[in-house]
């Protein structure tokens, strides 16, 4: 369990640390005050079981004497106000307390997950590779959460409530040693007992929720991601039984662990009233009669009344400390790829500046101990216009991804104007780039922010995204089939464009900040002919010092290119302009034919 705590300290930041341990200052006050407050009812059950202490105490007769020595009733209304008083202060710090260790745990609940964000956006293109973004996603919006909720809160509470009992154990056992160690050892043992009988199916019950609140995340992104498969094929009930089981699971472990958490808290309210007819007779035996046990008794009822509650929250966050600790451990794992994470850019990037040739020597890249690229050597001229083609899984996606910095080559290396493509220069690299894959991805958002992705709204370029639309043959639709046009919100990912509309979109997109270098991965693959001929049409007039790249499923679209490369298998089996491959290639020349 106290192993527990360094593994959350890890999960704050330096600043986060130091405000924890000001919360810990004032808990302590807040203590002592609770304290004070306990203590402050004694003097008046004192005088109103025993006036004639007034005389005998030295304490209580120094302050008669300071009031005045006014007569019983009226010193009864003064001590009566004064306990109130600092009943009423140590209530107003307390509620203080609360609220400020509420604020601080669970902002953090934001400050994690946007680390956790932050960290994952800066992990290598390889690593979304291998993960399920549903996984990712449970991490940071649930796990997250239950390491806020049923950690970092608890922990803190946990903390407050055991300094608070400590210092009221700590003044019952001034009054009376013996009874307050007998009160200490009856109710620490039944609080130890029973939780180390229920630990173990705690933190059992703590995993299987984890596992099944991450199936149900992964079966929403399946039913969400492919709704119109789902609605053709009539598997709607199929897929809903596919979030069932492990919804059903997760319910039934948190029904199980509150049950578990609170059967505890019914043993020891009988324990608890056990424990006080022991006091009574105890009282009853020491001092001989009940006017003599009535301040002991009294202070034993009010600590009491802070105690069983405090002891009971205590418990209760102890168990919900072990039912999230699977979570804590995986969520600090997930912080752990930190070291693995490159700095996220503050503001865009200078692009590298690009003037003659990207040279590729002697490439090769494996993924899961496949081969997919092998000793792959190209060159590319600044203002050429590049084809890549061949057969599925022959590495054309792989090799742009290489040349985009997502991918790094295992063998080999590329380089711009003769200089190494190495980490430090991704980023520029990338401002220089326009992309647009073979799936576009579009957000529940306007047209125009569609365009200028990730711009807030006073940095867009208007004129840009009219310029690039344009040449996407994307305006006339824009301008004449639209409600709002630029201002029109297009559906999670555009599902009020047509196919071909969200391909022109994506294209707009990448032409919006005139990239020096355009990369086209498949991007007329949903145009129609008429349409994909007007597009390409649009790119041949663009400048002339705009280097394109792309990948083709039809032959036609790449049949202008300076140069084609033909890949299979990973290698360059052939490459030419179109004409040329016609006449030396076979594999070529029988593409060409079913095209």
């Amino acid at each position: 369990m106290l192993g527990l705590f360094p593994k959350t300290l890890k999960l704050l930041t330096p600043p986060e640390r130091k405000t924890a341990g000001l919360l810990l200052c004032l808990v302590v006050l807040t203590a002592i005050l609770e304290t004070l407050g306990i203590a402050s009812i004694i003097p008046f059950l004192a005088v109103l079981a025993d006036p004639e202490i007034i005389q005998t105490n030295t304490v209580l007769n120094s302050f008669y004497i300071l009031v005045g020595s006014p007569d019983i009733q009226k010193f009864l209304f003064i001590l009566g106000i004064a306990a109130l008083f600092i009943i009423i202060l140590t209530n107003g710090v307390s509620a203080l307390m609360s609220w400020m260790m509420s604020r601080f745990s669970h902002m953090r609940a934001h400050t994690i997950s946007l680390r956790l964000l932050k960290i994952y956006l800066g992990q290598p293109y390889s690593i979304f590779l291998n993960r399920d973004s549903s996984d990712m996603a449970k991490n940071v919006l649930s796990e997250v959460s239950q390491v806020v909720k049923n950690i970092i809160v608890p922990g803190m509470q946990i903390i407050a409530r055991i300094v608070a009992c400590l210092f009221i154990l700590i003044f019952l056992v001034i009054v009376d040693p013996i009874l307050a160690a007998s009160v200490m050892t009856i109710l620490g043992a039944a609080y130890t007992l029973i939780y180390l009988t229920v630990r173990k199916k705690i933190h059992y019950i703590g995993e299987r929720r984890m596992i099944s609140t991450a199936e149900r995340f992964k079966a929403l992104s399946q039913i969400f991601s492919g709704i119109k498969d789902i609605i053709i094929t009539r598997q709607e009930n199929a897929f809903a039984q596919k979030y069932c089981a492990p919804s059903i699971e997760t319910s039934e472990s948190f029904a199980q662990y509150e049950i578990i958490s609170q059967i505890p808290r019914y043993i020891l309210e009988t324990i608890a009233f056990g424990t006080i007819i022991l006091i009574v007779l105890y009282l009853m035996a020491t001092k001989g009669s009940l006017e003599q046990a009535i301040p002991v008794l009294g202070l034993y009822a009010f600590a009491g009344q802070r105690l069983m509650p405090a002891l009971q929250n205590i418990f209760l966050n102890i168990s919900k400390v072990r039912f999230a600790q699977a979570s804590l451990d995986h969520v600090s794992n997930e912080l752990d790829l930190a070291k693995s994470m490159r700095p996220l850019a503050q503001t865009a990037p200078s692009p590298l500046e690009f003037k003659k040739d990207i040279t590729v020597k002697s490439l090769s890249f494996s993924y899961a101990n496949a081969n997919v690229l092998e000793d792959i050597s190209l060159t590319i001229k600044k203002g050429q216009r590049i084809g890549f083609v061949g057969g599925t899984g022959a590495g054309k996606s792989t090799l742009l991804d290489n040349l985009l910095g997502l991918l790094t080559p295992n063998k080999g290396e590329i380089l711009i104007d003769g200089d190494l493509l190495g980490p430090e220069k991704i980023q520029s690299w990338q401002a220089n780039i326009g992309y647009v894959s073979q799936n576009i991805v579009l957000f529940n958002d306007t047209v125009l922010n569609n365009i200028a992705l990730g711009k807030s709204s006073n940095q867009i370029d208007k004129a840009a995204a009219i310029r690039a639309s344009k040449t996407a043959q994307l305006h006339n639709y824009i301008t004449k089939d639209t409600p709002e046009d630029y201002d029109t919100f297009i559906g999670e990912n555009g599902v009020r464009l047509s196919g071909g509309q969200r391909q022109r979109l994506g294209i707009a997109r990448a032409l919006y900040s005139s990239p020096e270098i355009l990369i086209l991965d498949e991007a007329t693959s949903a145009l129609d002919n008429i349409t994909e001929a007007q597009f390409m049409e649009a790119l041949n007039n663009l400048d002339q010092d705009m280097t394109i790249i792309m990948i083709a499923h039809r032959l036609t679209t790449v049949k202008n290119c300076d140069c084609i490369y033909y890949l299979e298998g990973g290698k360059i089996e052939a490459s030419g302009s179109y004409e040329e491959l016609i006449a030396t290639s076979d594999k070529f020349r029988k593409l060409a034919q079913t095209d």
